[in-house]
């Protein structure tokens, strides 16, 4: 079954400096495009990034990756 996609899910999302990190879902656009957090503390937007759904495969399953 597919993972629904909703603000507060947790979701792992390769970022531009090459790392796969996990990240707090803030807002979804789409189930495709969405808004996130990197951190549990900070508010601070410089840790807010869009994200864009990549291709699923078999060894890394869904990911999606920084704008």
């Amino acid at each position: 079954m597919a993972k629904t996609i909703r603000p507060g899910t947790h979701v792992k999302t390769l970022t531009d400096a090459g790392r796969i990190r996990h990240v707090r879902v803030i807002a979804v656009d789409d189930q495709d495009n969405i808004d996130v957090r990197l951190g549990y503390a900070s508010n601070d937007t410089s840790s807010s990034f869009a994200a864009d759904r990549m291709a699923s495969t078999t060894t890394r399953g869904t990911i999606f990756s920084e704008d």
